[in-house]
This record gives C-alpha cells, sequence and structure tokens, in this order.
C-alpha cells in the first residue's frame, strides 16, 4: 500500500513534544447541497434565495454552499465560483441549484447514490482563531478499502456576509449565507492554495486509515466567530485529472 507520504509529511508541523491528534470520524456520508448564483440576478434574491434556506431548514444535517458570482466583500467567491463551475460543468444560467456537484440529480437521488455505495470515507476538524489566521485540523479516515487517488478540499464558508443581492428585501444590506470565500492551505509545505484540494491518499487504501492534515488560511476581522466554518469535500482524482465527489463534512 502506498500512502501520500510525501506530501503529507511536507504539509504538516508537528511538534516533537505534543503529537498532531487524531480526530474521531463518525462513519456518515452527507449530502452536497449547493446553488451558484448572482448578486445581479433577481430570481437569485427571490425564489432562490427562499429554496436555499428552505433546503437548510428541512435538511438540517447535511452540507450547504452558496457559489456567489459578484462582489460581496472583496473575497475570493468569485475565483471559487468560476472554478467550481468549469470543473464540475455546472450550467451558466443562475440560480443553479446542484445536489454533489451534479446539477442533473435532486437532493433525495443524490442521497440515495451515497446511501447505496456506503461511505467510503468522511472527515472532522477543529479549528482556532489565532489572530489574523485561522488555523484548522482535519483527520480523514476510510471505511472502505479503496483504490485510487482522493484529495480533501477544505473551504472556508461565511454566514451573514452583508452585501448586496438584487429582488431581496433587504436590498443592499443583505445576508449572504454559506459563502465560500477561501480555501485553506497546508501549513509547512510547498503546496499553494488548491480548490482541487489536497492529496491525502494514493494506492491502494485499507480500510480504517486516518491521515490528519494542518492548514491555515487568512482570517477578515470583520468576521464574527460563530458565522466561520469550514466545508470539507472529499474527491477521487480520476485518471484524467477530474474529481468525482465523494463526501462531505461540516460542523
Amino acid at each position: 500500500m502506498f500512502i501520500g507520504a510525501l506530501i503529507l509529511g511536507s504539509c504538516q508541523k508537528k511538534s516533537e513534544e505534543v503529537a498532531t491528534p487524531t480526530l474521531e470520524v463518525a462513519e456518515h456520508n452527507s449530502t452536497l447541497i449547493a446553488k451558484h448564483t448572482w448578486i445581479g440576478c433577481g430570481a437569485c434574491g427571490a425564489w432562490a434565495f427562499e429554496q436555499f434556506a428552505n433546503s437548510i431548514e428541512n435538511n438540517p444535517n447535511e452540507v450547504y454552499i452558496a457559489f456567489k458570482q459578484g462582489d460581496i466583500g472583496e473575497f475570493a467567491n468569485q475565483a471559487i465560483y468560476d472554478h467550481f463551475q468549469a470543473a464540475f460543468e455546472i450550467p451558466t444560467a443562475t440560480p443553479t441549484f446542484h445536489n454533489n456537484l451534479n446539477a442533473d440529480i435532486d437532493i433525495s437521488t443524490a442521497q440515495s447514490a451515497q446511501e447505496a455505495a456506503g461511505v467510503v470515507m468522511n472527515a472532522n476538524y477543529t479549528m482556532e482563531l489565532d489572530g489574523d489566521k485561522i488555523k484548522l485540523h482535519t483527520t480523514t479516515k476510510f471505511f472502505q478499502t479503496s483504490e485510487g487517488r482522493y484529495r480533501i478540499t477544505p473551504l472556508l464558508i461565511i454566514d451573514n456576509i452583508i452585501a448586496p443581492q438584487a429582488a431581496h428585501p433587504d436590498t443592499t444590506n443583505t445576508r449572504h449565507k454559506k459563502v465560500p470565500v477561501d480555501v485553506a492551505a497546508p501549513i509547512g509545505g510547498v503546496t499553494e492554495p488548491s480548490y482541487d484540494g489536497y492529496l491525502i491518499a494514493s494506492g491502494d487504501i485499507k480500510a480504517g486509515y486516518t491521515v490528519n492534515l494542518e492548514c491555515e488560511v487568512d482570517r477578515d476581522p470583520s468576521w464574527a466567530t460563530e458565522d466561520i466554518s469550514f466545508a470539507i469535500l472529499m474527491f477521487k482524482e480520476n485518471s484524467d485529472g477530474s474529481l468525482e465527489f465523494v463526501n462531505a463534512f461540516t460542523k
């Protein structure tokens, strides 16, 4: 079995006195329920805004992301929007809802597909606010013996960003929910921040294998602590370099 030891070894800072903790990881799948939306789109601020809020209320245990096109605070939301739209062939029309990064299936279909596949892998994380940085510790665990290359993308998610939204009742003072604004990068390595994520395992991977990854990302002083979270996206990398969604985790 070959695990991505080299990249993992270069991407973590480990104290000789304190071992990197391995977090408990639940054997559980979560569906990624997301939308591509635009602050200048009337439908996005009307029925789509309400539909997204209703989905969060009706399926509270899933993972939510609102990929935003437009300036909502000079963050990286536009770059993230563009990357995921191109990588997963999300239609350019806004709003577009998609589940597990597939615009052709509804929520129940996405949930059923994951249930049929079982839990391949899942993750957990803790975070620490350290001045102008957010330190992120992740543990990923495999629950099935697998083969291939697997990656995780730790997207920084911010709630309650105040920015304009066409056709929303609050107009210029709209509170935007579940907006990805950056991606955490491994600490101490040469790997640049990547929306495609970071290799955590490669080759023949045994059930029970776990890996820890230490990352960090810049923190804007305007973000309230309670509005900061991460969506850990887990992918299998295909032979052509494309990514296949496997699971997602947040808390």
